[in-house]
């Protein structure tokens, strides 16, 4: 029977495996807060910040209750020596974020029953601050007890 943290830890395994395997694509040790543990350059670090919501209903002949995880993702990748902005910004960045907005990419964990909120990202999800270029992305799932 799936948990709220199995699902966690398959949406982590999963964007490990999404993003650029070159960068070594690691979770931070914590959660909150990024001045714990900086970023090396040339690598990518995350965050994965999940929280119980209110349980889903899933309603046919018999209503069905189901666990929810309301879900904040932080991507940070620290910009190699003379590596250019727009080089991970126009690549890299790009490809990641296309396959983790789609929301074929949650629905194919197998602890995902149901994406309630496609991922969503706004223009100030996407900043700078010195060599560390960060994103971060919400999206809220059913998880699926059954898996």
């Amino acid at each position: 029977m799936a948990t709220a943290q199995q699902a966690q830890d398959a949406i982590a395994a999963k964007l490990e495996a999404t993003l650029p395997s070159g960068t070594t694509p690691t979770r931070m040790a914590t959660d909150l807060s990024t001045d714990l543990q900086p970023v090396p350059a040339g690598k990518t670090r995350y965050q994965l910040k999940a929280w119980a919501g209110p349980r889903s209903e899933v309603g046919d002949s018999n209503l069905i209750y189901r666990p929810v995880l309301d879900i904040l993702m932080r991507v940070h990748y620290h910009l190699g020596a003379g590596e250019a902005e727009r080089t991970w910004t126009s690549g890299s960045m790009h490809s990641a974020l296309e396959a983790i907005l789609d929301p074929g990419w949650w629905l194919t964990i197998s602890e995902v029953f149901y994406l309630d909120s496609f991922p969503g990202l706004e223009e100030t999800d996407v900043s700078r601050v010195g060599r560390v270029i960060t994103f971060q992305l919400r999206a809220r799932v059913t998880v699926d007890p059954n898996a």
